[in-house]
């Protein structure tokens, strides 16, 4: 569903309710700022490593699609913050004992 909001809203002309909360509204935009899907993502990876599957479905209940999540991780890969090791994805700065 989200992947079609994205789609048919290229135009920045349309709202969407992020939760249950009707006052709760995120405009759609053709160039969508994923600062605050950073930051989440940051966040989630200070508890330690987490799967891909764990992601994906963690990311259902936000605005954001999968390409945005992939798209982040890129940006954040490139700059030395988060790493993939196999099918999890963990801070750049935690070390592994192991």
């Amino acid at each position: 569903m989200k992947e079609c909001v994205w789609k048919v809203c290229p135009g920045g002309s349309m709202s969407v309710r992020r939760s249950e909360d009707p006052n709760q509204f995120f405009l759609i935009e053709p160039e969508p700022d994923l600062t605050a899907l950073r930051e989440w993502l940051l966040r989630r990876l200070e508890a330690g490593p987490v799967s891909t599957d764990v992601l994906k479905e963690e990311l259902r209940a936000k605005i954001w699609t999968w390409g945005h999540l992939r798209d982040v991780e890129s940006e954040l890969k490139s700059s030395g913050l988060v790493e993939r090791q196999q099918d999890h994805l963990s801070l750049q700065s935690q070390k592994r004992l192991f």
